[in-house]
Formats: structure tokens, C-alpha cells, sequence
């Protein structure tokens, strides 16, 4: 680990640009959305808003609930089939996510980004 590793600042604005332009190389098929508390929720919720899915938590698919087949009062539409991405905003090591994909071992349907990565 190099404790003098260069900081690189992101605005709010770069980072919901940044987000959108992700979302173009993501799969279509995406129907719900879980930030890592709690750096991964401001970019989960902007990617969720951006696609109209669904946002879930990570305690919800470690439950095994599927929130996204039901309609949401703002007019979500209800979603069978797809999968649901972990979202940080940023991963250097993967251990974050490398922890929360053990604990949601059990599922299929997930997969695993961030916005930034070295």
C-alpha cells in the first residue's frame, strides 16, 4: 500500500457525468441497483435515476428479496428477468467488494462495479 498515493478530487458534476457515461457500457438487462454503504449509494442512487430501476440494499438481496418485481409508486415497472449490479464509487484493491460478493454468494443475478477503479 502506498500511504503517499496521489489524491484525485472528482466533483459532484464530474461524478453524475461520469455515471452516465458508464451506464452506456453497462448490460441492458440491469433491473435493480445496490450502492456499498456508504460511499457506493451516492453513485448507485444516480445510476438508478439515470436507468429508471430500481435501488435496493445490499441487507435486501442478502435476504433474498426481489423489490424490483413490484411496482413502485413513481412508476417503476415491475422487472422479472435481469440483473442487479453492486455499485462502489471507487475500488483500488476490490476488497470492499470482494467482501460483499461472499456474503451474497448465493445469488446469480448480481454483479459487481465501480465508477472508478485502479
Amino acid at each position: 500500500e502506498d500511504a503517499c498515493a496521489p489524491l484525485n478530487f472528482v466533483s459532484h458534476r464530474e461524478l453524475v457525468a461520469d455515471i452516465k457515461a458508464w451506464s452506456q457500457q453497462l448490460p441492458a438487462n440491469i433491473v435493480a441497483v445496490a450502492g456499498v454503504p456508504r460511499s457506493g449509494i451516492l453513485a448507485a442512487s444516480h445510476l438508478a435515476l439515470h436507468r429508471n430501476i430500481h435501488l435496493v440494499t445490499i441487507e435486501q438481496l442478502q435476504r433474498g428479496e426481489q423489490p424490483w418485481r413490484h411496482e413502485l409508486r413513481r412508476g417503476v415497472a415491475p422487472k422479472d428477468d435481469g440483473l442487479v449490479l453492486v455499485v462502489d464509487d471507487s475500488m483500488h484493491s476490490g476488497d470492499t467488494l470482494g467482501g460483499i460478493r461472499q456474503r451474497l454468494s448465493q445469488r446469480s443475478d448480481i454483479r459487481y462495479g465501480a465508477v472508478y477503479y485502479t
